[in-house]
C-alpha cells in the first residue's frame, strides 16, 4: 500500500446534494480495542470542494494533529498508531520492548 492510499483511508468525502462534508476517522484505544469517531473537518459547497480539492487534502496530510511521522522508521502514521509524540507503536514494540 501506498502512502497516499493509507492516509486516504482516514479521510472520508460524503457529498450532501450541492454540498460535500469532509470527515477524519479518528479513533482512541480502549486497551487493545480501537474506538472510532468521525470528526467532520471541512462542510462547503460542493463547487469550492471541486476547485480546492488538493488544498484541503493537503492542509489534513500535513496536520499533526492527524498524523505523525515517527522519529524512529520516519514513516508516517495515524495519530492514533503512535505511542507518544515521537515514536510509533510499532517501533515501541520493536526497541522498547513496549506490549500492548
Amino acid at each position: 500500500m501506498t502512502l497516499p492510499e493509507y492516509l486516504a483511508e482516514f479521510i472520508n468525502i460524503k457529498p450532501q446534494d450541492d454540498q460535500v462534508e469532509i470527515y477524519f476517522d479518528d479513533f482512541t484505544w480502549d486497551g487493545q480495542t480501537p474506538v472510532s469517531n468521525e470528526v467532520l473537518l471541512y462542510q462547503m459547497p460542493l463547487t469550492q470542494w471541486k476547485k480546492n480539492k488538493e488544498k484541503y487534502i493537503s492542509r489534513i496530510l500535513n496536520n499533526k494533529k492527524y498524523f505523525c511521522i515517527c522519529g524512529q522508521c520516519g514513516k508516517v502514521n495515524h495519530h492514533g498508531h503512535m505511542h507518544d509524540t515521537y515514536i510509533c507503536q510499532e517501533c515501541a514494540q520493536k526497541y522498547y520492548h513496549v506490549v500492548y
